[in-house]
């Protein structure tokens, strides 16, 4: 079968053939599979390789990290709104200020603004149909829902999926 005018002109046309073919299947996925489980070892023996580096680098710099947080405390800083820096000729120490997160808890704050005259302005409505109790009472006719007195309704079309061919092996 390695020749390329046969493997062309061969044809499935009786179960031994089709049974050749899952034979081959199997063949070939067994071989790919192997390979693929190899080339994911190294891969994760690389990943694992990557993640100690990592750990090794930020153990042995947190040292002189601590260290030199440690002087910039003692030392004064060109500060902004959002950092603080000493520059060195090696490189230069630098603080960032992050903004403050809110933390919400949303049904306080609903019952804040509803309490506060906020309702219209600040609370979303949202209108979403029912879709899952409303389609109980549709009938499916010519790629559309219609309800029971024969109205289409708008708004939903049904698509047809394409199929899948597999082999089971």
């Amino acid at each position: 079968m390695d020749n390329v005018e046969t493997i062309h002109d061969f044809k499935v046309d009786d179960d031994k053939k089709a049974d050749w073919c899952i034979e081959k299947i199997k063949e070939i996925e067994a071989d790919q599979d192997r390979l693929i489980k190899l080339a994911e070892d190294k891969i994760n023996e690389l990943k694992n390789k990557v993640l100690e580096m990592k750990v090794e680098k930020d153990t042995r710099t947190s040292f002189f990290k601590a260290k030199l947080r440690e002087y910039m405390a003692t030392v004064k800083t060109k500060s902004t709104k959002t950092t603080d820096t000493y520059k060195l000729l090696a490189g230069t120490l630098r603080i960032k200020h992050k903004a403050p997160t809110a933390v919400i808890d949303n049904d306080r704050l609903v019952k804040w603004l509803k309490d506060n005259n906020y309702e219209d302005e600040y609370i979303a409505r949202k209108e979403t149909p029912m879709w899952g109790e409303y389609k109980k009472t549709l009938t499916q006719a010519d790629n559309r829902y219609v309800t029971a007195d024969g109205e289409v309704v708008e708004g939903v079309e049904l698509k047809e999926n394409d199929y899948v061919f597999e082999v089971v092996t």
